[in-house]
């Protein structure tokens, strides 16, 4: 279900599909390890992913000089040889990354799903516990004096003209809600960098959509493609294109 257009020169630099899943208690790291030999030849650049945890404790008068470190694997990241495709097989669950050029919804899923069902073949995963669907789009907005936000993004941070200031970078973090999306909440980030050399602004817009589920990775597959297609991307699709301006628009062309 889409009825939003497709652009030319899409703004996505990053789509993700992430799983988390509880797996077996007796599965380990080096389990998962198995999972290299179905995507080797497309994925043929390997690395570890570990976690740095440090155990302290703070008391009156008595602050630690040595503070012990400790490291855990928790999985694997196999990329593709141009980086641009990236999975992480972990012990929590699953991600699959495509970065720029995004070439579109069915390809995307139909590779993230697929990658998804060899991971389920070798984690055995008892429950999945959460699914994910975020885009990360870059807009080069042009930047000319008088220049206001508002012509290209309906979503920005509005200050009171009571207030005499010129806004100069800002970060703004927005969590929300829609009962026709309900239970999947959307985490909004949005921000601007540095103008560039061709005088335009860099906006970024970053929607991570995410939704709370307890069912087993066995049920009808058809079960996590409406999930992914009709209520998170649905969700995504709702607040992006509803958020930016035919100015906007037009620079995807």
């Amino acid at each position: 279900m889409n009825d939003y257009p497709n652009f030319k020169n899409s703004p996505i630099v990053e789509a993700i599909f992430d799983i988390r899943a509880t797996l077996p208690t007796n599965l380990n790291f080096e389990d998962i390890s198995l999972f290299e030999e179905s995507i080797k030849d497309e994925f043929p650049v390997k690395n570890i992913k570990a976690s740095l945890k440090a155990d302290f404790s703070f008391q009156l008068n008595n602050i630690p000089s040595n503070i012990p470190l400790s490291t855990s694997k928790e999985g694997f990241v196999f990329s593709s040889l141009d980086n641009k495709k990236i999975i992480q097989v972990r012990l929590d669950g699953f991600t699959f990354s495509q970065l720029q050029p995004y070439d579109s919804w069915d390809n995307f899923y139909n590779q993230a799903c697929n990658l998804w069902k060899m991971y389920v073949q070798v984690a055995r995963p008892d429950a999945v516990s959460r699914v994910a669907l975020r885009y990360i789009n870059k807009m080069e907005i042009p930047f000319k004096e008088p220049f206001k936000i508002e012509d290209y993004v309906k979503i920005f941070p509005e200050i009171s003209a009571d207030i005499k200031v010129t806004l100069m970078d800002y970060f703004m973090r927005l969590v929300v809600t829609n009962p026709k999306y309900l239970p999947s909440i959307a985490i909004v980030n949005q921000t601007i960098g540095e103008l560039t050399e061709n005088n335009t602004l860099p906006l970024i817009f970053d929607i991570d959509i995410y939704q709370d589920v307890i069912f087993s990775p066995e049920e009808d597959e058809g079960k996590i493609k409406n999930i992914f297609e009709n209520n998170l991307r649905s969700f995504r699709n709702e607040i992006f294109f509803k958020a930016i301006t035919k100015k906007t628009e037009a620079l995807f062309q």
